[in-house]
């Protein structure tokens, strides 16, 4: 992939991570597209993860890195993989009231956006 003009590279990096997220597939396949024919406008209507500070972003960007390396090396990365990365709580939204002083500050993992779970 190819970042656009004026478009950091490691964009692509931070996006790619973001994809991976438990989070990301359930808004794809629960508020964007219910179906499981997703298709490639559906992520062009994916959210930008504008929560995640710039720590994180920094991090999730050195983990995409590191395993687009390892598998470029021949790994081969299972969904549980992923899941154990870690790409989940870097990329975790958190739930706080608009109203509230804490409003705009990163919440703990406790404080999390809950979910349904995906129908199977």
């Amino acid at each position: 992939a190819f970042a656009r003009d004026g478009v950091e590279r490691d964009e692509i990096f931070f996006v790619l991570g973001w994809s991976l997220t438990e989070l990301a597939n359930r808004v794809l396949k629960t508020a964007i597209n219910h179906t499981r024919n997703i298709q490639s406008k559906d992520f062009e209507r994916m959210p930008y993860p504008w929560w995640v500070d710039a720590a994180g972003k920094r991090a999730a960007i050195d983990m995409v890195k590191r395993m687009t390396a390892e598998a470029d090396g021949g790994r081969l990365w299972t969904r549980a993989d992923i899941r154990a990365s870690g790409l989940d709580d870097l990329f975790a939204f958190p739930e706080i009231p608009a109203d509230s002083p804490r409003a705009g500050v990163r919440a703990d993992r406790s404080q999390q956006l809950r979910l349904p779970a995906l129908a199977r």
